[in-house]
């Protein structure tokens, strides 16, 4: 396990290894290759390395806050989605005991939902159908 945190001190175990910081090609290599992206925060939102992660079709888990589950545009189908550490964990093990199944799935339909809701298209149509609303009808 990579675990990459510019506050933590770097470690080298046999299982984890703890990096700050690596350089933007490295990371991009390392999250190719890797079995699965866990994103940082925990409200609604996905970070650039989520999304980053979801385009090279690498799986992402992730924690939302259930005060924010509502506000998802995504679905446990699509990322590992969880609302607590104790569920993360559960998901995560059993992930990595199905990994042969679970990440090709995760990868395509990641993959998937990157490429087809998280377009400046997709968001495009939406915002100009309500800004075509707000301006009665008229061009904006």
């Amino acid at each position: 396990m990579l675990i990459i945190d510019p506050n933590l001190k770097p470690l080298q175990t046999s299982f984890i290894e703890i990096v700050r910081f690596l350089p933007r090609d490295e990371f991009l290599k390392q999250l190719a290759t890797s079995a699965l992206y866990i994103e940082s925060s925990i409200d609604e939102e996905l970070r650039y390395g989520s999304l980053e992660a979801l385009a090279l079709g690498t799986p992402v888990a992730k924690i939302v806050h259930p005060g924010y589950l509502s506000r998802i545009d995504y679905s446990d189908r699509e990322l590992l989605v969880a609302n607590s550490f104790k569920e993360l964990a559960e998901k995560l093990m059993d992930y990595v005991n199905n990994l042969d199944e679970l990440y090709f799935t995760y990868s395509r339909m990641g993959f998937n939902f990157v490429k087809t809701k998280r377009t400046w298209d997709n968001v495009k149509t939406g915002l100009v159908e309500h800004l075509t609303k707000l301006q009665g009808g008229g061009i904006v």
